[in-house]
């Protein structure tokens, strides 16, 4: 009943939205088994809960145990939050969860694994750091193992996320606090 988008907009009142850029750098995948040389894979990244704006890689060859993709690619998505009340309770932010997974482009039936990212929980994190060390993250470097075929291989990749408001986002990084993060 919660995926209901009525539902979901009146639960939405009263939050702010963040227009957000995520941007994924799909590194390689590498240790990959020789049976799987001379396979083309490709990585896909959608929201969680809906096929709607996948994105995915050209298709890359393997060869001797890596399939090396660097190219970077974009989503553009919508942040909802919860300002921080001033009485010392954090802002909340309404999950964001993004899916990743490595497939093979000439074989669909073959599953690699699939893993999950929550966006607010980057954006969190960066607001996190701002407060206590006065820098942002900006980058998250991600390493995640594989399974079936490519068991004992790994998915390597760079995670970041730009706000796409008139400001750049400045406004939740100005004010010490606003999320109800302590100096």
């Amino acid at each position: 009943i919660w995926n209901w988008k009525p539902i979901r907009g009146l639960v939405r009142i009263g939050m702010q939205k963040l227009s957000c850029l995520l941007s994924v750098e799909v590194v390689a995948a590498q240790n990959l088994p020789a049976s799987m040389n001379g396979l083309r894979l490709g990585v896909c990244v959608r929201k969680k809960e809906t096929k709607d704006g996948a994105v995915q890689t050209m298709p890359c060859r393997v060869s001797q145990g890596s399939a090396d993709f660097e190219e970077t690619l974009f989503i553009k998505c919508h942040v909802y939050y919860s300002p921080a009340n001033g009485k010392g309770s954090p802002a909340k932010f309404e999950a964001r969860p993004f899916l990743f997974y490595l497939f093979a482009v000439d074989a669909k039936e073959l599953e690699f694994g699939r893993h999950v990212v929550d966006l607010s929980e980057l954006i969190q994190e960066s607001v996190e750091k701002m407060n206590y060390e006065g820098a942002r993250c900006r980058q998250w470097d991600m390493n995640w193992g594989l399974s079936g075929k490519a068991k004992g291989g790994e998915l390597a990749l760079k995670l970041g996320f730009q706000i796409m408001e008139k400001d750049g986002g400045a406004g939740i990084y100005s004010k010490q606090g606003e999320f109800g993060m302590k100096p």
